[in-house]
């Protein structure tokens, strides 16, 4: 069995977190390649800036990976959430699922779904897989 640790998206997905939750916002972008690719099939939370999302100006706002879908050495689908607080209402939860590609320790594309949308995170997984062993 492949030790699933070695995975270069889960070491990116670890480094994101620890980027994030220290709102380091220029080393979040060095996490990107250049010319890297994000489609956002969400049908609501339209407030994705940069793929970095709006409650960021919260000073405790923090990621946290909820649940893992599924992960090879180039691609992750996961379920997340942006977790925090907002002085004038309080808690937050922006929750979502991803579907993201790396390759040589960046991320080259970015799919955004909603955490219910399961299914269709699994099936882009997989044809992301397919493609990238063709």
């Amino acid at each position: 069995m492949t030790d699933r640790r070695a995975f270069e998206p889960e070491r990116l997905i670890a480094d994101y977190k620890r980027r994030f939750d220290a709102q380091d916002i220029d080393g979040l972008r060095d996490l990107r390649a250049e010319s890297c690719t994000v489609v956002d099939h969400r049908r609501a939370l339209a407030g994705y800036m940069g793929g970095l999302p709006s409650p960021l100006l919260s000073l405790d706002a923090r990621i946290e990976l909820d649940e893992l879908l599924d992960c090879d050495e180039r691609t992750i689908a996961m379920l997340a959430a942006v977790r925090g607080t907002v002085p004038e209402s309080g808690a937050f939860e922006v929750a979502f699922g991803a579907v993201d590609v790396v390759e040589d320790g960046r991320f080259v594309r970015i799919e955004l779904f909603d955490p219910d949308c399961r299914n269709a995170m699994l099936a882009r997984y997989r044809e992301l897989v397919r493609t990238a062993s063709t």
